[in-house]
């Protein structure tokens, strides 16, 4: 793509920047959608019964920060992790647009993992995506777009069981 487009921007330099006017409007002009999970995989679903395993007996976060509360979470799920499955798995977390500082009030008796991310996400008002690699955290109802080692990977959105 990238000889292509110095070739074009050498021998038709109008015909270059034309291109580059198109792919710019259609870019702003297209909707972004949030990616939906359509399909499952092997892996994403062994992360999904890893964090299932992994019981909390309480929690209890009063007006803690967004970062405060995942770091506590990572931390103490090495302590209450009883299974060897996917000993190896270390699912880094990712907060976009500035929501490190949101605060988190969350309590929970017996609580899994991924129930205590979606719970916190919930609490923080934004949304949760799980991927094979990450955990994105996003403003609510704001797009999910993945980093490049997640395109094309499937996701799944933590929602609170009610």
């Amino acid at each position: 793509m990238l000889l292509i487009d110095q070739r074009i921007r050498v021998r038709a330099p109008r015909l270059a920047q034309a291109l580059r006017v198109i792919v710019c409007a259609l870019l702003v002009f297209l909707p972004v959608r949030a990616q939906e999970p359509t399909a499952t995989s092997p892996r994403l679903e062994a992360i999904t019964r890893k964090l299932n395993s992994i019981v909390f007996p309480h929690l209890d976060f009063r007006e803690a920060t967004l970062r405060e509360s995942i770091d506590y979470l990572k931390k103490k799920s090495a302590e209450f992790d009883e299974t060897t499955e996917l000993k190896d798995v270390h699912c880094s977390t990712i907060l976009r647009d500035n929501i490190n500082d949101r605060r988190v009030t969350y309590s929970a008796k017996q609580v899994t993992l991924l129930a205590a991310l979606a719970g916190v996400a919930e609490a923080a008002k934004v949304d949760a995506y799980l991927t094979v690699n990450h955990i994105y955290f996003v403003p609510k109802g704001e797009a999910f777009v993945p980093d490049k080692s997640d395109v094309g990977e499937v996701s799944q959105k933590l929602t609170v069981k009610k």
